[in-house]
């Protein structure tokens, strides 16, 4: 073969070539899309993609072309020209194809492996084709004719490597349009979980894995929820309303209502809603049935071993002889929070919609009484850490009203203490089932395109004042754990200022880019995902049973209907063990705390005479 043939033959190479990645791409698309429009955008793209790389090569050319019949002198330095060009297409294709392969983890973790090879393989081979014309330029670059072919087929190459450089992220964003161009979001909410964490400051807690997720992310110290119970709580900050406009039962009243699942859903998300989001119904009465694309309930979840209940028989105030406090299991799997988290891998695993960022919500049991935990767990904690609170012998008595359905702690101190391992041990075995989420998605490369929050609809006593659960207006019940994993957010940090459990729907919306609904009453405190000293709001509020409290950075003043009052100062008794009422010299301050209720709830009513 001559030598101007054999260039020839060379320079139908790069078009060849350049087909090779788009046809593999293309295949790969369709192997694992299960969306038509998002295939068809993928598609689109790549064809863009391989024009782009060809119209240089066509341009340089007619160029060249132009250059030979009207100059033939210049065929020598064409050809030196012609010989450049392939050297720097050869250099040109080794940082892709290492770029490649370095990126293969990611690639595979996106389930996307043939892709790789799709423009891994074309790489190498672009490169090697340079080296073999550079050869045949050596041989021919005093052949006008070979030269022209020559230089044609390193334009074209040179035009295939800038195809590959512009497409190469192509097909995963195509693929994965919308979680790169939107991110998605895990919401994880406990039941009835307190401040006890290890990030919290909590030494008697065991929770690695929450403890790691605040370690890269932001620990918020002054988080407040609006309901002293499950469902006022859940349901404001799932519909982003205060409970003056938003009652428990607000959704089954007003099922119109914008909640939380339903924008996002609406927006481009795909949802999913595990276990208890709103308030734990049977019929999910209270649950959007617009808003959640997968929606799997408690019931449809049991546990597949069987636990061991443990009942104490002392009666706490609710004339109940036997209730059941402790429920310990050979195995994490046979704890129903085990099923659940379970069941949120299938979602991602198995029901994910590849053309669409999720929006997923977990509610967990525990730790809800009965405790759940793995014996295992509960060994782990030493009884010996765990004592009773005592009351101080000076603290002011509570107004008769302040504990509303409150069973208090009538038992015995070593039921007390079981009672209190139970629940940290019951902390530990969520804490478990966090992690398993959480390592789930950093093995799939999805953490680090995920926000992250994890929180409780409200607190617990267990022990403050001798009370045992909750249904008090109080830091204890209303002051909630509160963790975000920013993917570009602060890391290892604590924010002191005052955010709200109703503050989450603009929250995360503002981190989406989407606009939240007008109607919220709630504001945004991404600026403190990003700077943790920036300031938080003016106060927390909560209106629950006979009254309201409002929290602010020092201060806390609760009022009810039948005209009883508490104020206490946190920077002096963060217990609120000392109410500073009567002090005459609070009145003022007392008077703008009181405004601020009104401002938030309206002016509160008084309870009618018996």
């Amino acid at each position: 073969m001559s030598r101007a043939k054999t260039v020839a033959f060379f320079a139908w190479i790069g078009p060849i070539a350049a087909a090779v990645p788009f046809v593999l791409a293309i295949l790969t698309l369709a192997a694992f899309h299960r969306d038509a429009t998002g295939l068809g955008i993928a598609v689109a793209a790549l064809f863009l993609a391989y024009l782009y790389g060809l119209i240089p090569s066509a341009i340089a050319g007619l160029l060249f072309s132009w250059i030979v019949r009207r100059h033939p002198h210049v065929v020598n330095r064409a050809a030196s020209v012609a010989r450049v060009g392939a050297v720097a297409g050869f250099l040109s294709s080794l940082p892709l194809a290492a770029w490649a392969f370095l990126f293969t983890e990611k690639v595979l973790a996106h389930d996307h492996a043939l892709m790789a090879l799709a423009f891994l393989v074309p790489g190498i081979f672009s490169g090697a084709v340079c080296a073999v014309l550079w050869r045949r330029y050596k041989k021919g670059a005093h052949d006008g004719k070979a030269a022209s072919h020559a230089n044609r087929s390193a334009a074209i190459l040179l035009g295939f490597l800038a195809m590959l450089i512009s497409s190469w992220p192509m097909p995963l964003s195509a693929a994965d349009a919308a979680e790169t161009s939107k991110p998605s979001i895990l919401l994880i909410i406990a039941d009835d979980l307190a401040t006890r964490l290890g990030c919290y400051g909590d030494k008697a807690a065991i929770t690695p894995n929450l403890d790691r997720l605040s370690a890269e992310g932001v620990v918020f110290s002054r988080a407040y929820c609006q309901g002293a119970v499950c469902t006022p709580s859940r349901t404001s900050f799932m519909l982003g309303l205060n409970t003056r406009h938003a009652k428990a039962n607000h959704f089954i009243d007003h099922p119109d209502t914008m909640t939380m699942g339903r924008w996002f859903r609406e927006h481009g998300w795909q949802t999913a809603a595990i276990g208890k989001i709103d308030h734990d119904d049977p019929n999910d009465a209270y649950t959007d049935p617009k808003a959640w694309d997968v929606r799997v309930k408690r019931e449809e979840m049991a546990p597949k071993l069987p636990t061991q209940n443990t009942f104490f028989d002392e009666d706490l105030g609710q004339r109940r002889k036997r209730v059941s406090l402790v429920r310990l299991a050979d195995s994490p799997e046979a704890m129903g929070d085990w099923v659940r988290a379970e069941r949120m891998i299938q979602f991602f695993e198995q029901e994910r919609d590849p053309s669409k960022p999720f929006f997923a919500a977990i509610g967990f049991h525990t730790p809800h009484v009965p405790w759940d935990s793995t014996k295992a767990h509960f060994d782990a904690h030493d009884p010996a850490k765990f004592t009773p609170e005592i009351t101080p012998s000076g603290a002011t008595p509570l107004p008769s009203g302040s504990l509303l359905q409150e069973p208090g702690m009538e038992m015995t101190e070593a039921h007390q203490r079981e009672g209190i391992r139970a629940y940290y041990a019951a902390v530990t075995t969520l804490d478990q089932q966090i992690g398993r989420l959480l390592d789930h998605l950093r093995a799939k490369g999805q953490l680090d395109q995920t926000l992250v929050v994890f929180t409780s609809d409200h607190g617990y006593h267990l022990g403050w004042r001798g009370q045992w659960c909750k249904h008090s207006l109080s830091e204890q019940v209303l002051r909630v754990p509160l963790i975000v994993r920013h993917p570009q957010g602060a890391k290892g940090a604590k924010a002191g200022g005052i955010v709200e459990l109703l503050d989450l729907f603009p929250t995360l919306c503002d981190f989406a880019g989407i606009p939240a609904p007008e109607t919220l009453d709630g504001r945004s405190f991404l600026p403190l995902l990003m700077d943790p000293e920036a300031e938080g709001k003016p106060g927390a509020f909560c209106q629950w049973g006979n009254g309201r409290t409002v929290r602010t950075l020092r201060w806390r003043l609760t009022e009810r209907r039948d005209g009883s009052r508490e104020l206490y100062d946190h920077s002096a008794d963060p217990a609120e063990y000392d109410n500073l009422i009567a002090k005459p010299e609070h009145a003022p301050l007392v008077e703008r705390l009181s405004g601020m209720l009104d401002a938030e709830f309206g002016k509160m009513g008084k309870s009618k005479a018996k």
